[in-house]
């Protein structure tokens, strides 16, 4: 189900209700989505995109309740903590996608460790602009989810330093269909790496 900020106020949880999708979530709106997520347990797909005010314990709740999870997108979600994410990926372990992109307040890799360790069945990492995405953090990446990662973002990511990395990835990733490097200006990449990649990806 797709709501805005108005609609989300009135909003009758359906059971058999597998998506929630809602955009620029305002801080006096949580207390909706927070029983939205109490009540629709078999939700499967949750998109808060740009909902900035967003906090930890709505994840906390969604961890909770909504164990069917498979995708999340929390883009630009810039108040969720590394906590929440942690208790999130333990909980539920069904999930195969997560977008953290621009979730600025995840500090470090910790957080994106604890998905790639904890849910293995994961197929797609959005990852733009994340200081998550270190290279210790993708190479772990590489190794626990292997042939069936395929697609990976991770535009304007500035943690990333180590061409090796990128090499590993796709040696260990023969599946990887998607992957984004734009605007990586710490990635030192060769001639030689760049046709790897394009060949690995066309």
């Amino acid at each position: 189900m797709k709501f805005d900020n108005r609609s989300i106020t009135s909003a009758t949880p359906d059971l058999a209700d597998e998506e929630f999708y809602i955009r620029h979530c305002l801080k006096e709106n949580e207390g909706f989505v927070q029983s939205f997520f109490m009540t629709a347990q078999h939700i499967e797909e949750v998109s808060l995109v740009n909902s900035k005010d967003i906090c930890d314990n709505t994840i906390l709740i969604l961890a909770a309740h909504c164990m069917n999870l498979k995708s999340l997108n929390v883009s630009r979600a810039r108040s969720i903590t590394n906590s929440s994410i942690i208790q999130l990926s333990e909980a539920c372990r069904t999930l195969t996608s997560i977008n953290l992109s621009q979730c600025f307040g995840l500090k470090g890799d910790t957080a994106l460790l604890a998905v790639i360790q904890n849910c293995t069945h994961m197929t797609s990492f959005d990852l733009n602009n994340s200081e998550a995405a270190t290279d210790n953090a993708i190479v772990a990446m590489a190794d626990h989810c292997g042939a069936k990662l395929r697609r990976l973002m991770l535009s304007g990511v500035h943690t990333l330093h180590k061409q090796e990395t990128v090499l590993h990835l796709l040696s260990r990733c023969p599946n990887l269909a998607e992957l984004s490097l734009k605007d990586c200006r710490n990635t030192v990449l060769t001639r030689q790496s760049i046709d790897s990649i394009a060949e690995h990806c066309k």
